[in-house]
Parts: C-alpha cells; sequence; structure tokens
C-alpha cells in the first residue's frame, strides 16, 4: 500500500507488520487519519495518521471491516461469525460489543446516533 498527497508533497509505502491480505481500509471524516484491518485470521486493525505514523493498534481480531463515523466499529461480517466491536475515538477505549450472527452489511445512521 503507498500513500501519496493530493498537494504533491507527501509520499509513503505503508508498511504493515502482519502478513496477509488488506481486507479494509477506511478515512476518517477528519480527513486527518485512516486504519487498516489486515493480516491473515485473526486480523490486526491500526490507525495511522496522515504521515503514516501509527496513533493506535486494536490488537488482533476477527474484524474484517471498518466503519469511521464519531465512533469507530470494527466488524467480523460475512464468512464471520458476526461481531460489532465499537470505540470512542477520543479515548480509543471499547464502548461495546454487539453480536450480529448472519450480518452482511451495516452503517451509521446520517445523524452518527444509531448503527
Amino acid at each position: 500500500m503507498y500513500l501519496l498527497s493530493a498537494a504533491d508533497n507527501f509520499d509513503c509505502r505503508v508498511t504493515l507488520d502482519k502478513e496477509g491480505p488488506i481486507h479494509d481500509v477506511s478515512w476518517s471524516p477528519n480527513s486527518k487519519e485512516f486504519e487498516f484491518v489486515y493480516g491473515y485470521m485473526p486480523a490486526k486493525t491500526t490507525l495511522f495518521d496522515q504521515r503514516v505514523r501509527t496513533l493506535h493498534d486494536f490488537g488482533s481480531s476477527p474484524h474484517n471491516f471498518i466503519f469511521f463515523n464519531p465512533q469507530v466499529a470494527l466488524t467480523g461480517f460475512g464468512n464471520l461469525a458476526g461481531k460489532i466491536d465499537t470505540f470512542d475515538r477520543r479515548t480509543l477505549m471499547k464502548l461495546c460489543t454487539i453480536d450480529a450472527p448472519n450480518t452482511s452489511y451495516c452503517e451509521w445512521s446520517p445523524c452518527s446516533r444509531f448503527f
């Protein structure tokens, strides 16, 4: 994975520390950070800033999708059991875990209060 700025003042190879595929990448709504879910299962999730510095390592867990909003939701859908872990973006602490078996898609509501 390679990051290029639109202003042509920064480019960098994004080095991931776990072997395997990239499951999902998502930019934060503030456009100053992005998150990867990568590696063989259980996949690893890492939050980076716009200069590809690690802000937070969420560790390894069975996740394959990221949903950013005021909160961060890491989910395991499709071929995984169906679990949603929601984190507070400011503190990066886990708020809750929701069991969602057989789910294949979800999204934040426009008001950002519902999932």
